[in-house]
């Protein structure tokens, strides 16, 4: 800050004569612009890094319309009002949800009173038919505990007889296709073949002038029953050959399970253990159904009874929930720097409707080069000015440096954010920032104000230099550092000259970034 005030010491004459002391050169080189004189002294300049940026608000939202749409019946706020956390912001249309809430609550009711109702009568009634359930179960494990001990007495005797049924039941199915093959119907198609080969010669020999109408009747009526009685036999042997190999694949398996079985590699007794697991489970589960009656658990209609209940009251509460999300409301405080609906508008789920931010935590994001970027550190005091705030100085602070940057134009760019203390400035996210961080410091050099260099090029730098009969000229010089208000002169003036200053000089053009987009 000692540099800062030595600095605004030196530059004072400067804004004096600026303000109240403007001339027009009229000699030497032609000017084309108001100039103020500037004298070239000693003292300190900074070195800084200088990037341009936007005015950002970290904290910032956008309120959008709940999970229920509807018609905005009050609007709460007005662009640029400061609001607290909590406090309403609009409010849509209620009475579709408010109905949808007293029928859900009609609903709890009713759903309240079964519950009470089962539970009271439920007791007794549910603990004799769990008791009937048991002895049913355990009469089924008695009859599935006589088929094992039956299967296990006889041992491979149940699959040899399935092979024999097996065997008996292909005989049935092969003698079965050949007497298929062997039915009257052949006799009936021969009969239906005669009758239309009679009726093809027929119209064949028909006189001129004789109608062929009576035999192509017949003959039609010949060819579909021919093709029909064909179709049925077909139909017949299929079926057969079908039966003969369904009957040729279950013999095959009984076979392969009796061999199995006889090999020691299947349990001829699987399907009646297997039955036997089944109904000893069934009676454990009913057991504990009747333990749990009689220790006071609910009984199956109570649980019913409950899950309705339960049901009914997520109804209720969502229907609050609703009515509760119809009033957008504050997440914090902050201003209202958006408003996107307003009354009577109908608005759908999720559109957004109110941007806030908070405007007293501004920051300040700016794009640094990778030439710019490796001489900066989180903590390096920076200078700030704006755009919308010509000759407004303010300070702040590097906060965050990244990682990693993004290509652009074949270079690297990196989002630097800075804090920034506002003072008296009404500063507004959005806005213009011009950011200098001071990244060192040299004493006692010769300094010219940055506004008096012009550039014909960047190579090739001068000053308009006034001598003392008045007359200018133009100077060639080499510049230093340069802290956007002092520049440090390397070559090409001397302490105590006098120098033009351009009201609005000609500018070296800013290198900025890559675009960065909306930073609010």
């Amino acid at each position: 800050m000692d540099s800062l005030k030595r600095r605004l010491r030196l530059i004072a004459p400067l804004l004096i004569a600026t303000l109240l002391g403007c001339q027009r050169d009229t000699s030497g080189v032609p000017q084309e612009t108001f100039s103020s004189t500037a004298t070239v002294t000693r003292g300190p300049v900074a070195d800084v890094v200088q990037v341009y940026g936007q005015v950002v608000a970290p904290t910032s939202q956008m309120v959008t319309i709940g999970s229920r749409g509807g018609r905005v019946v009050e609007v709460l706020v007005q662009p640029g009002q400061v609001v607290q956390n909590g406090q309403p912001l609009l409010r849509l249309e209620t009475a579709d949800l408010e109905r949808e809430l007293r029928e859900a609550e009609a609903d709890l009711a009713v759903a309240e009173a079964m519950l009470a109702e089962a539970q009271r009568t439920a007791g007794e009634a549910d603990l004799a038919r769990a008791e009937a359930d048991l002895a049913a179960a355990e009469a089924e494990l008695a009859a599935a505990e006589l088929e094992l001990r039956l299967a296990e007495q006889a041992g491979l005797a149940p699959l040899q007889q399935a092979v024999a049924d097996d065997e008996y039941a292909l005989r049935v199915a092969q003698d079965q296709l050949r007497l298929t093959e062997l039915d009257g119907s052949e006799a009936t198609i021969g009969q239906l073949e005669y009758n239309v080969a009679f009726y093809q010669r027929y119209l064949r020999d028909l006189k001129p002038g004789e109608d062929p109408t009576y035999a192509r009747n017949e003959l039609a009526e010949a060819e579909r029953a021919l093709a029909t009685a064909r179709a049925a036999r077909e139909e017949r042997l299929r079926q057969a050959q079908d039966a003969v190999t369904r009957a040729q694949e279950k013999l095959a398996r009984s076979q392969a399970a009796l061999t199995r079985a006889r090999a020691g590699q299947e349990d001829p007794a699987a399907k009646a253990r297997l039955a036997c697991e089944q109904a000893r489970s069934k009676v454990e589960q009913a057991k504990r159904t009747v333990e749990d009656l009689k220790a006071g658990a609910d009984s199956a209609s109570v649980k019913a009874a409950r899950t309705t209940y339960e049901a009914a009251a997520a109804r209720v509460e969502g229907a609050k929930a609703a009515i509760a999300e119809a009033t957008l409301i504050a997440p914090f405080a902050a201003t209202v720097y958006g408003l996107m609906v307003g009354m009577n508008d109908e608005v759908q789920p999720g559109m957004p409707a109110v941007y806030l931010a908070d405007l007293t935590d501004l920051r300040v994001q700016a794009m640094a080069t990778e030439l710019d970027i490796a001489r900066l550190s989180v903590g390096q005091e920076v200078r700030l000015t704006f755009d919308a705030f010509p000759g407004k100085l303010v300070t702040g602070r590097v906060l965050l440096l990244p990682a990693k940057g993004q290509a652009e134009a074949g270079m690297a760019y990196y989002q630097i954010e800075t804090s920034v203390e506002p003072g008296d400035l009404h500063l507004l996210p959005g806005m213009t920032a011009n950011v200098r961080v001071v990244v060192g410091q040299k004493e006692d050099v010769l300094l010219v104000p940055v506004a008096a260099v012009q550039y014909r090029s960047l190579e090739e730098t001068f000053v308009t230099v006034q001598t003392a009969d008045g007359k200018t000229h133009q100077q060639r010089v080499r510049i230093g550092l340069n802290d956007g208000i002092m520049a440090e002169v390397l070559e090409g003036l001397s302490e105590g000259q006098t120098v033009l200053v351009p009201l609005v000089p000609p500018t070296e053009p800013r290198r900025m970034g890559p675009y960065m987009g909306p930073m609010y």
